[in-house]
């Protein structure tokens, strides 16, 4: 068997790690991107629990608030009476508004009242300079949505397979054993 040139061994060498990073190219964004549409759901998920959580709590410390109120305060007691009993003082003086008169009344919201808008999940720093730097191109329909994802793989492991097989490490020859292991046994 002829023993290969150095310069067809580079070759190979240079071959083999032209493939196997080509594969790693294809592997890597099908495998972690994924991943990385997970965990920006997983965050958003978790944001709007938190949002929920902190709602309920408010709304428990109010009706804890509505609760003391109801037990101590008269003036509450006084207003639930008036509301759901039709209670009035003998002395107490009505007053009735047309729609008109309300309509034309201007209404003045304190701005603590207006609601505002939150900022949604905004990606870090360094995803703004990568996001930058790459073309734009549909990453998420290449190597997240299922049908193009199992191709990337495939062509991943199809890329791997040929460079072990047309240029990885040739299998080396074992030496032929000689007539002198022959007379030792």
């Amino acid at each position: 068997m002829s023993k290969p040139s150095p310069t067809t061994t580079a070759a190979h060498a240079i071959m083999f790690w032209v493939l196997a990073s080509m594969a790693f190219a294809l592997f890597a964004p099908s495998v972690l991107l994924p991943l990385w549409e997970e965990s920006l759901e997983i965050r958003a998920y978790e944001q709007k629990m938190a949002s929920e959580v902190a709602q309920l709590r408010d709304q428990r410390d109010r009706n804890a608030t509505r609760i003391e109120a109801l037990k101590e305060d008269p003036l509450v007691i006084e207003r639930i009476a008036r509301r759901e009993l039709n209670y009035r003082p003998e002395n107490e003086q009505i007053t009735q508004w047309s729609s008109h008169e309300l309509s034309s009344l201007p209404v003045r919201v304190p701005p603590t009242l207006v609601e505002k808008e939150t900022p949604g999940l905004l990606p870090s720093a360094w995803v703004n300079r990568v996001h930058a730097w790459l073309p734009a191109w549909p990453y998420r329909k290449l190597f997240v949505e299922m049908p193009n994802r199992m191709l990337m793989l495939l062509m991943a492991g199809g890329l791997l397979v040929t460079a072990f097989v047309l240029y990885g490490p040739s299998p080396r020859a074992v030496p032929e054993p000689t007539g002198n292991a022959d007379r030792n046994s």
